[in-house]
């Protein structure tokens, strides 16, 4: 226990100036102020706001733009990982540390897991702040009269998860390319073919789903977790993890 403990302080240590760590954290801080400017500048020729703003003005917009941003940042964070490590050669210096390989790599996957628990959760926060922000602030849109914390809290635990599944599919990526352009440009391409295909009935079997979980999950406002996309993407977690499992202990240095 006590080298998992070292291990995990020397992993935070090498984290704390990585720019891929820190773009899961200062993208959402940027989308959210844009979409509250918006909110704000566009309130005066509003007399009564008919609808759900929760929905329509802040959850829709600022959903869409994680649910298409998160896998390529994901594949950046990834990747700035594994290269810290592959490029400064050291897998060398872990590997012939006198505690096992698979502890190792163990810890690599307990920092992927804190990043995405908190870049969510943080994320999820911004949400919930501005929509409380503009309950007290701007009445005329009646953020006070909805109660939209379950469909979020419901969104963003589905995910959490699908974003656990595309950061070890992306991990395995960098493992089996090491350069930078293939994971991150799959990331792209990925994306790209999911928003494309959205209105597919069984896009939640690519592992690029976010999309289904904003179009299928949250546009119904459903606060169920074990949903189909989330469902394939525990299992995609499962693969992925093991192949990046796989390649990191076989990884040559």
């Amino acid at each position: 226990m006590k080298s998992m403990i070292d291990l995990l302080q020397s992993e935070h240590l090498k984290i704390r100036k990585n720019w891929g760590v820190w773009l899961l954290f200062i993208v959402p801080v940027v989308i959210t102020l844009i979409i509250d400017i918006n909110i704000a500048m566009s309130h005066s020729g509003i007399t009564n706001f008919q609808g759900n703003p929760w929905m329509s003005k802040l959850g829709q917009p600022l959903l869409l733009m994680y649910v298409l941003l998160f896998p390529m940042m994901i594949a950046l964070c990834v990747h700035s990982l594994f290269d810290l490590e592959y490029s400064r050669m050291n897998f060398k210096r872990l590997y012939v540390l006198p505690v096992s390989k698979r502890m190792i790599i163990w810890a690599k996957f307990i920092v992927v897991v804190e990043i995405l628990g908190l870049s969510t959760l943080f994320a999820y926060w911004l949400l919930m702040l501005s929509g409380n922000f503009f309950a007290s602030t701007l009445p005329k849109y009646h953020f006070g009269d909805f109660d939209m914390n379950p469909v979020f809290t419901a969104f963003f635990v589905r995910m959490f998860i699908i974003c656990l599944s595309v950061a070890f599919l992306q991990y395995a990526l960098s493992s089996l390319f090491c350069k930078f352009s293939v994971p991150v440009g799959i990331a792209c391409v990925g994306t790209v073919i999911a928003l494309i295909a959205s209105p597919w009935k069984y896009i939640y079997i690519f592992p690029y789903n976010l999309i289904a979980n904003y179009m299928k999950d949250f546009t119904s406002e459903s606060v169920a977790i074990l949903t189909p996309s989330v469902i394939v993407a525990l299992l995609y977690l499962v693969v992925f993890g093991a192949a990046t499992y796989l390649f990191l202990s076989r990884i040559k240095v």
